[in-house]
């Protein structure tokens, strides 16, 4: 993408209709499936690996499995908090983090000023995450018993399927066998 904007001068939406055109006609790009979002001083857009470019109304965007829990929580503190833009992404991802069990509590956050200078942080040091009026732990605890489960499964199939000839197999360094 960097590229594309270097080619237009930093004229965002130009180098998006641009590279997304570029992945549409791609024989092999067109079936990408990624999401990218790209922002400036006026505008936030959300490519898709299908070749569409989506500018929100509000400039709340977000992507991944969490995108649909964060941009909840991100509309809803925007309408009614007072927190800056940083301290409700912060927010908006502790929360999508608690509810979506694909999206990780470790995230980075990256601020671009208008000046074009970048703050970068990790998430699990920053203060301000900390000191957020949202409780951390929004699932309770007695909710994340799923770890067991298939260890008992497996103890359920192996004493039912005693007769069975056992096999040696290996697990690799992953766990997978």
């Amino acid at each position: 993408f960097e590229l594309q904007l270097k080619e237009w001068d930093g004229n965002l939406r130009r180098a998006a209709v641009e590279l997304t055109k570029e992945w549409r006609t791609d024989r092999y790009l067109r079936r990408l499936e990624a999401q990218l979002i790209v922002a400036d001083g006026e505008s936030v857009l959300v490519l898709s690996g299908e070749g569409d470019v989506i500018e929100p109304d509000d400039g709340i965007v977000a992507i991944g499995s969490g995108a649909p829990y964060a941009t909840a929580a991100a509309k809803a503190l925007m309408a009614h908090t007072q927190l800056s833009a940083r301290e409700i992404v912060e927010a908006a991802m502790i929360i999508a983090a608690n509810l979506c069990i694909y999206t990780n509590d470790q995230f980075t956050i990256e601020t671009v000023s208008m000046e074009g200078s970048a703050e970068h942080s990790q998430a699990e040091d920053s203060e301000s995450v900390r000191a957020m009026p949202l409780p951390s732990d929004a699932v309770p605890a007695g909710d994340d018993d799923d770890d067991d489960d298939e260890e008992e499964d497996e103890q359920d199939f192996s004493s039912e399927h005693e007769h069975l000839p056992s096999e040696d197999v290996e697990e690799d360094g992953d766990g997978e066998r």
